[in-house]
């Protein structure tokens, strides 16, 4: 076997190139792939592995190897042998980038699908006409305090547990109204109408079916509810039991209308049930001027008219003003609530189903919206934290005219505007989860949170706190959701709020 000419250094060398190159010129896939490759001379045609290099920088190169035909293959010397090998593991490097590449690439394929943050104005233009909404009930029950609490205290009085139990009836079926956000928002992010639409279907019919179950069971119970809610002022609770009654007859319209509306939200049609809610809230406001102004039918004719609108015991002047307070409260939360219909309607997109049937979450891509939303919610908490120094510090003789009522609702009015301020933010952070699939945690969370929320009735009459005790409870109820779902949902790490930051800025 003749060998190859060198200098020395194991390298083919130059001379020759040109009178050999046509003899055995190199594969044409490498010929593609390296230009510049050149073949050794050979003097005859035994086959060894020719070493072609492309030239490259300063000499230096990526050596491959192509066969010339000939004589026996086990005469291939030392130094081509260790020069192969080198080829390849230089192979392996470059098999492994192009392969790291591909999956980059795939990645970066895979956010692209994923919808850009909304900006402040697109939240602003969601948000503002749910608003209507979520705060037309509570609306509806200031209004019926507004006209009750002029009239009389007692009736005022009596209003209070009333209407919580009026306005808690639906909440075992809230969940239709959640579920449906939800998946309806998932399914219009995809162009499914044939699910939304099933989605909708099965949940009105679900809960037109429980909600007319649940209603006879209210009105049966009312009064030994309102017994329970009134306790030892033996006075409020006749009055309480009529009101608790008259609203029950509506309750299944209240939560077929609910169920619709989370319908509207899920689509992104804040503007439909807008309408509705505010035609609603005019009805009720002429029927309060009717039956209880000028017809004089007291808290019975409020109830008649929020009812046809929607087709404790703190002793009297504390049990008073606690009313006019969560009517006020209660209003001013609901705005805040929005932000749980924002993070259902923008999140599910971020949401994928692994193999094994659970819900993946991408915090990461999702990050620049979940900031926005934030921002939009925490603008809304502080408007409605005016709004209530407002109501309730200068307006509050238009609630009530008694003058020891008064007194004690500016006197809780601090507590109140607290609560206001982690409300917005707790109910963002409550809608990532629910986005992500997190029930488990949410559940282990809320029944935690009983637990405190019972503690903290049992020292405030224990104690006699007061209403400083049950806005206590109020502000500790939402302040540590806030800290608790952020921790959930993994946002307490500066390296996403900074990464998200930057990401907006570009």
């Amino acid at each position: 076997m003749h060998g190859d000419p060198d200098d020395g250094d194991g390298l083919p060398s130059s001379a020759g190139d040109d009178r050999h190159r046509s003899r055995h010129p190199p594969c044409e896939w490498l010929g593609s792939l390296f230009p510049a490759a050149r073949a050794a001379p050979r003097a005859d045609d035994d086959l060894v592995l020719t070493p072609l290099y492309s030239m490259q920088g300063q000499g230096q190169g990526t050596a491959l190897f192509c066969g010339s035909i000939g004589a026996d293959v086990g005469e291939v010397d030392p130094k081509t042998m260790q020069i192969a090998k080198e080829t390849s593991a230089t192979d392996e490097v470059l098999t492994s980038a192009i392969s790291s590449s591909a999956n980059d690439l795939a990645t970066d394929t895979e956010k692209k699908l994923y919808p850009g943050a909304p900006t402040f104005k697109e939240c602003l233009a969601f948000a503002l006409p749910a608003l209507g909404i979520y705060v037309c009930s509570p609306l509806m029950s200031l209004i019926d305090a507004s006209f009750v609490g002029r009239g009389s205290s007692v009736e005022l009085a009596a209003l209070g547990p009333a209407s919580c139990i009026s306005d808690g009836a639906p909440l075992p079926l809230l969940f239709l109204s959640i579920a449906s956000t939800n998946l309806i928002a998932k399914s219009h992010s995809e162009g499914d109408d044939e699910g939304s639409a099933r989605v909708a279907r099965t949940a009105i019919g679900a809960g037109g079916a429980c909600g007319t179950v649940l209603a006879a069971a209210l009105y049966a119970l009312a009064h030994p509810i309102s017994g329970l809610y009134c306790g030892a002022e033996v006075a409020l609770a006749p009055l309480c039991a009529r009101y608790v009654a008259i609203r029950a007859m509506a309750l299944p319209a209240v939560v077929i209308t609910t169920i619709a509306q989370a319908v509207c939200i899920g689509t992104k049609d804040t503007r439909t049930p807008m309408i509705s809610v505010g035609l609603a809230g005019c009805l009720n406001f002429l029927g309060d001027l009717v039956l209880v102004k000028l017809l004089g039918k007291g808290l019975a004719g409020a109830a008649w008219a929020t009812s046809l609108a929607t087709a404790a015991s703190l002793g009297g002047v504390r049990a008073a003003a606690h009313t006019a307070l969560i009517s006020v409260a209660l209003m001013c939360m609901t705005m805040g609530d929005v932000g749980s219909s924002l993070s259902q309607a923008f999140l599910p997109p971020f949401a994928t189903k692994d193999e094994d049937g659970g819900t993946t979450f991408d915090v990461d891509a999702a990050m620049p919206t979940i900031r926005q939303l934030l921002r939009c919610t925490l603008s809304i908490s502080a408007t409605v934290m005016c709004l209530a120094t407002l109501l309730i510090g200068a307006l509050g003789g238009r609630i009530t005219g008694d003058p020891r009522v008064l007194a004690e609702m500016r006197r809780t009015l601090p507590w109140i505007v607290a609560t206001l301020g982690f409300h917005g933010s707790a109910v963002t952070l409550e809608g990532v989860l629910l986005s992500g699939g997190k029930f488990r945690g949410l559940t282990a969370n809320y029944a935690f949170l009983a637990i405190t929320v019972a503690a903290f009735q049992v020292a405030t009459r224990k104690f006699d706190l007061g209403l400083a005790g049950v806005w206590g409870c109020y502000l500790w109820f939402c302040s540590s959701r806030v800290v608790t779902f952020s921790t959930m949902g993994g946002l307490l790490r500066r390296r996403r709020w900074r990464r998200s930051a930057e990401n907006a800025i570009a």
